[in-house]
């Protein structure tokens, strides 16, 4: 953990430094909660996308070019989902 690494206590700091470095890690910790957070809802939106994907390319049968506008995928994912349903 970062106060293992640095070794300071609360004993070596003054009450003040103490709790800056609190605040300090408290910020680190919301700023890297709300960057996973995020990058997770967007891979979240990322994999509907891909099953919307299949669904329209799949079972409507439907082209690229109204897939790629409608779920936002590039041609290169769509030909992939392509080539792993090929695969299988």
């Amino acid at each position: 953990m970062l106060a293992q690494d640095v070794q300071v206590n609360a004993n070596q700091l003054g009450e003040s430094s103490w709790q800056r470095v609190k605040e300090g890690i408290m910020s680190i910790r919301q700023t890297l909660r709300e960057k996973f957070l995020r990058e997770g809802m967007q891979q979240g939106e990322h994999n509907k996308a891909l099953a919307i994907a299949r669904n329209m390319l799949f079972q409507l049968h439907l082209g690229l070019d109204v897939i790629e506008k409608t779920t936002g995928l590039s041609k290169e994912e769509l030909e992939q989902l392509r080539k792993d349903r090929n695969k299988s």
